[in-house]
């Protein structure tokens, strides 16, 4: 997509595989001299915990899935590999999905959707995506929630460049009210740095909540939660 490297910040590569794949893939990064940066994530979060190698650029996460929501259910490695590209030994996912990934790692991961906000680097990723695809090619083949989220970012996307002829919006009363409330927040700084720090307060909550639910009848989930729980007590009196 890009014509000049400085065009695109690259932080990681990110590697989607089966989850019958996963560990297999880890276990050959690993043997390459990759080795993990963080020591507590989670075992069965949607990606293993990043990995880096010496005189090598970027780190790599290996990813079983590409969410924690219910998404993860009807969207995943097996909804995609059917599609993905191949370039010479290299495998990339269809344009198609590239679209899709990049609407929803910002709308849902970063909780874009739920702020009214825009990230520059994935609204440009899209802009450039969108040139790859035939007009009116992509199919809303999600639920009416996330065929919104996609819309909504598209129009937002799409105001942002001004009218941008390979991208499609809907138009829809969701999607006017959305950008009515992006503008609000957009030209106030300040409301939308209130917005996030509760939504994401209140996102933190609700995750421990699930962890906690889970550690009452799942053995992994339990070990987790006991084994923070310990850390956090080290931490605190070692600060006394």
């Amino acid at each position: 997509f890009y014509e000049d490297i400085v065009e695109r910040m690259v932080g990681d590569i990110d590697f989607i595989v089966s989850k019958k794949e996963y560990q297999r893939t880890i276990e050959v990064l690993k043997k390459d001299g990759y080795k993990r940066t963080e020591k507590n994530l989670i075992g069965f979060h949607k990606h293993y915990p990043r990995l880096v190698k010496d005189n090598n650029i970027a780190a790599v996460e290996v990813h079983n899935n590409f969410f924690e929501t219910k998404l993860a259910d009807t969207y995943n490695y097996n909804t995609v590999k059917d599609t993905i590209h191949k370039k010479g030994l290299v495998n990339v996912l269809s344009f198609q999905d590239q679209f899709y990934l990049t609407i929803f790692a910002h709308q849902i991961n970063d909780y874009g959707y739920a702020s009214w906000s825009i990230s520059l680097r994935s609204a440009y990723d899209i802009l450039l995506i969108s040139k790859r695809i035939e007009p009116n090619s992509l199919k809303r083949k999600f639920n009416k929630k996330n065929n919104d989220i996609i819309n909504c970012y598209t129009a937002v996307v799409d105001y942002t460049f001004h009218n941008i002829e390979s991208l499609t919006v809907i138009k829809t009363k969701k999607k006017d009210i959305y950008l009515k409330n992006f503008n609000r927040i957009f030209f106030n700084r300040k409301k939308y740095k209130i917005r996030i720090y509760f939504i994401r307060k209140i996102k933190r909550i609700k995750y421990h909540l699930n962890l906690i639910t889970k550690a009452l009848y799942r053995k992994q989930y339990t070990i987790y939660v006991f084994k923070k729980a310990k850390e956090r007590y080290q931490n605190i009196t070692n600060g006394f």
